[in-house]
């Protein structure tokens, strides 16, 4: 709140870490909606052997929904992995952007200690005599 503000690559790590975070949460999830899904999955069959079409009827409706909720889950994976991908974009132009401005900086400073036009000239003049060899 007091301290300085983060400068955009820490913003850009601190997002990426948050992204990744999310996305093994969902990762996690995934794989408890696949144990699930192979406990009803097995539930169904027992059920079936004995003829228990009202059980069967409801652990369908129940598979149904946590087949429904992976997809939704992978849907955001991608979603995040996206995110992630054009945070870190952002973030490599902004680095490229700061690099330009020091540069052009860098070519202003040059560009006063040495005369341009007289480079250019000495740079002709230079051309021509070796041409006269």
């Amino acid at each position: 709140m007091f301290g300085k503000k983060p400068s955009v690559a820490e913003q850009a790590k601190a997002h990426s870490r948050e992204l990744r975070t999310t996305d093994r949460d969902l990762v996690r999830d995934r794989h408890k909606l696949e144990i699930e899904e192979q406990r009803l999955l097995n539930e169904i069959k027992k059920n079936a052997a004995t003829n228990n079409k009202k059980a069967v009827e409801i652990l369908a409706k129940q598979l149904v929904k946590v087949r429904n909720q992976k997809e939704k889950s992978l849907q955001a994976s991608g979603h995040i992995q996206g995110l992630a991908t054009q945070s870190t974009m952002i973030a490599s132009n902004v680095r490229m952007a700061n690099a330009m401005g020091t540069t052009a900086k860098t070519m202003a400073k040059m560009n006063k200690v040495m005369n341009p036009e007289e480079m250019s000239k000495v740079t002709q003049q230079f051309a021509q005599e070796h041409t006269k060899f």
